[in-house]
């Protein structure tokens, strides 16, 4: 898994969804990124996750993701999801939705 956190410098909108798929985290008008935890049953937030497993507010980079093994970025309107490797790398679309940013073209 590459751990290293996405570019997502030019980015607007991210929201990141439950490994499943089916829930999106919507908090405010799609400003906040929150991640999920590993069986992707319930939402991880500031209120149940040390500092340093939080992502920033505005949703430009995460803090530290070294230990995320599922999450999955989908784009504003939530309606695709970015799959690779049953969920094992953390990929995002730009705001479009037409490209992903990964680190081979970040």
């Amino acid at each position: 898994m590459d751990s290293r956190p996405v570019d997502d410098s030019n980015l607007e909108v991210v929201d990141t969804f439950a490994a499943d798929g089916e829930r999106p985290i919507v908090e405010g008008d799609h400003q906040i990124v929150d991640r999920i935890n590993i069986d992707g049953d319930r939402p991880v937030t500031s209120s149940n996750l040390d500092a340093d497993k939080v992502l920033k507010v505005d949703g430009e980079r995460p803090v530290d993701n070294s230990d995320v093994e599922v999450v999955d970025t989908f784009t504003a309107d939530g309606e695709r999801p970015i799959m690779k490797n049953k969920y094992e790398v953390v990929d995002t679309l730009d705001i479009d939705g037409e490209r992903p940013i990964t680190s081979n073209n970040s």
